[in-house]
């Protein structure tokens, strides 16, 4: 216990642990700082509980786990309404208790003996409560979608994940005389593939959520910054979205807030241009208040001339010089190499769909990883993956016990 004051919080955490597992409900409600006078407090308090207790302290404990009761906790929750409850079941599936009235329930782990932690994602807040429902505590958090008792009695709190792709728009969405540079989705729900697309890729129909709350922030920060988004409340995807959903998000869990490019009607974006919106779109997305993780994705390309008379080539020595430049890192060369007349010569009207990727390099910061190629000659493209390993930014939250 003396060394509570001592250690690093790292070490100290493992002391703590031990000590909770020892006494249980009569744990005093401190928790180990990461300031000296904080520390210092809580090895005061665990000195005066093992003053109190230690004569009569079970160690046998800690060689036992917890005890496993083999009942099943539940979470239910109608996805139109958002209504949900909680219910725990025994092993002959009877009811022990349940919890109703809550506001789509994700997540929800019972702890101690009769109190349960909930995550809402709707009500946006994370409540431990006892069995008949009645709050002990609240933490407002934005679209809790997990959480957890850790040892130490802190209690851990996962957000939402978010999915932001970039994709030509393929005048699917707007009149070929009437194309905005870039379109944001900010629907609730987003629907596709669009009709015709769904038997060309084979795929069934899908709705993945929206994230209105993003894509409204990138629509209003990006006009404060100077940059103007149209937006559409519903839209049409074709292969450009469709596809790496299907993979990327196959059950449609993780909210996707879709932003279309135009890669095709002349006057095409520069590389440059694309490069700058993405360095905006990378400072208003971290400014972004919630606590979200954001992925971002960038699709189209490589090298390919639909129905062009090159309809069948592929240009494998750009593909590969390419994914090469981007192996490199540096985004100056990049961007001086590699132009619109570049990618014109490489396919017509297919290739500067590169310009999402270069959007997306604005994000990143050294060599991109190529994961894979392939002239994929039957498909009319060249084929390719790239991944970045950024730094992520804080997003998991802990509440400390206590508080």
């Amino acid at each position: 216990i003396g060394l509570l004051a001592d250690l690093p919080q790292g070490a100290g955490w493992r002391i703590e642990d031990v000590l909770i597992r020892l006494a249980g409900d009569a744990a005093p409600k401190v928790t180990l700082g990461e300031d000296t006078a904080a520390r210092e407090k809580c090895r005061d308090a665990w000195k005066d509980w093992w003053d109190k207790n230690g004569a009569t302290v079970d160690l046998a404990k800690l060689d036992a786990g917890p005890p496993m009761l083999g009942n099943t906790l539940v979470v239910l929750r109608d996805q139109r309404s958002g209504a949900g409850r909680i219910v725990e079941l025994n092993t002959e599936k009877k009811m022990l208790w349940k919890i109703d009235n809550l506001h789509f329930p994700s997540d929800a782990v019972v702890v101690g003996r009769d109190r349960v932690l909930i995550a809402e994602e709707q009500s946006q807040q994370v409540t431990e409560r006892d069995l008949t429902g009645k709050v002990i505590w609240t933490k407002q958090v934005n679209q809790p979608i997990g959480v957890q008792r850790l040892a130490n009695g802190n209690t851990f709190i996962d957000p939402e994940d978010v999915i932001v792709a970039f994709s030509n728009d393929h005048l699917l969405n707007w009149p070929i005389n009437n194309t905005p540079e870039y379109t944001v989705g900010i629907g609730e729900e987003h629907v596709g593939p669009a009709d015709w697309y769904d038997e060309w890729l084979a795929l069934g129909k899908y709705r993945i959520p929206g994230h209105p709350g993003i894509a409204r922030h990138i629509v209003n920060e990006g006009a404060r910054r100077r940059v103007a988004f149209a937006y559409l409340r519903r839209m049409q995807f074709d292969d450009g979205i469709s596809v790496p959903m299907h993979y990327l998000n196959p059950e449609g869990a993780i909210p996707l807030v879709p932003v279309t490019m135009n890669c095709t009607v002349p006057p095409i974006p520069t590389p440059e241009r694309a490069y700058h919106i993405g360095g905006t779109l990378r400072d208003l997305l971290r400014a972004y208040p919630g606590r979200e993780r954001i992925a971002v994705v960038a699709t189209g390309g490589l090298s390919h001339e639909p129905g062009g008379p090159r309809y069948f080539w592929v240009d494998e020595e750009f593909d590969r010089w390419f994914l090469d430049l981007l192996k490199r890192g540096d985004h100056g060369a990049l961007l001086r190499e590699c132009t619109i007349e570049r990618m014109e010569a490489a396919g017509s009207g297919g290739t500067a769909e590169l310009l999402a990727w270069i959007l997306v390099l604005a994000f990143t910061a050294g060599p991109a990883d190529v994961l894979a190629y392939m002239p994929a000659v039957a498909w009319r493209t060249g084929t390719g993956m790239v991944a970045w390993q950024c730094e992520p930014s804080p997003s998991m939250i802990e509440i400390r016990r206590g508080t």
